[in-house]
Parts: structure tokens; C-alpha cells; sequence
């Protein structure tokens, strides 16, 4: 028989792939709840994802956008962050600068 049945949950990777992601990314958004993972995964556990609400979700303009935009402030804020701690240092350390 050529019936192929589709998984019901996802992998992180899986809803990536599915929603042109990266892997943190989808792990970011589900953090912040705006994905949300099927039951309570511990810490260091794979998080699964309803693959029905990943298919919707995907076809959902303004979920996605939102989505990205939240990806993109949490990447700026993480570069700021960085760019602080590196003008920190220098500050700090003037004679370990290059």
C-alpha cells in the first residue's frame, strides 16, 4: 500500500524546517509561549509540538510575523547586551584592548 501516515507531533527541528526557523528560534518562541509545546517537557527533554496547530500556524501571516519579530528583538537585545559587556571590558581593561 502506498498510504503514508504523518506524524501527530513534531520535533523543534521538525516545526524549524516546517516554518524556514532555526532550531533556537523555535525554542525561543516556545519559551515565550507564543508556540505552544504539547505537555510539560523537564529541563533537557525534547519539547514536541501538535503537528495540526504547526500546519495552521503556518499559514498564519500575522502569527508569523509576530513571530519574527519576536525572534529579531530577542537576537537585537542579545547584541546589545554583548556590544555592553565588550565596552565594559575595554573600559575596565584599556591596556588589554587591540
Amino acid at each position: 500500500m502506498g498510504l503514508r501516515t504523518k506524524p501527530a507531533l513534531l520535533t523543534q527541528q521538525q516545526v524549524g524546517w516546517r516554518m524556514g526557523l532555526h532550531e533556537d528560534a523555535v525554542s525561543l518562541l516556545a519559551k515565550l509561549g507564543h508556540l505552544p509545546a504539547v505537555g510539560k517537557a523537564q529541563a533537557g527533554t525534547c519539547r514536541f509540538f501538535s503537528a495540526v496547530r504547526v500546519e495552521e500556524l503556518a499559514r498564519d501571516e500575522k502569527w508569523l510575523a509576530k513571530a519574527v519579530g519576536l525572534v529579531r528583538a530577542q537576537v537585537a537585545r542579545k547584541n546589545w547586551a554583548a556590544r555592553v559587556r565588550r565596552t565594559e571590558a575595554a573600559t575596565n581593561n584599556p591596556a588589554e584592548t587591540s
